[in-house]
């Protein structure tokens, strides 16, 4: 749990309120490349879910495998995301930053 300085729960502040800044952004997501079942699937919904699956393939694709990952004891397994706020960022720097971080070891 954060606490802020105030000793307020950081949930308590942000939790139902809306952005007042009037301020657009944009949200692009990146999945590296070297991350464990690279490409993943998306999780999206209308109400705004956002997220990345790599283990449900078969709930987005009955055709697929169902994706068993167990791991031994002191093995792992490696996520790289990358979230990036920007204020009206075009597709072309979009990719840039994409292939920057795709780059990455």
């Amino acid at each position: 749990m954060i606490v802020n300085s105030e000793g307020a729960r950081e949930v308590d502040q942000t939790w139902g309120k809306q952005a007042s800044s009037g301020q657009e952004i944009g949200v692009a997501l990146f999945e590296h490349p070297s991350s464990f079942h690279h490409p993943s699937k998306w999780h999206v919904r209308d109400y705004g879910l956002l997220a990345i699956n790599p283990f449900g393939s078969n709930a987005f694709d009955k055709q697929a495998p169902v994706s068993k990952v167990a791991l031994a004891p002191g093995k792992s397994i490696r996520l790289r995301y990358r979230i990036v706020i920007h204020p009206e960022m075009g597709a072309a720097e979009i990719g840039r930053l994409y292939r920057g971080f795709a780059e990455e070891k």
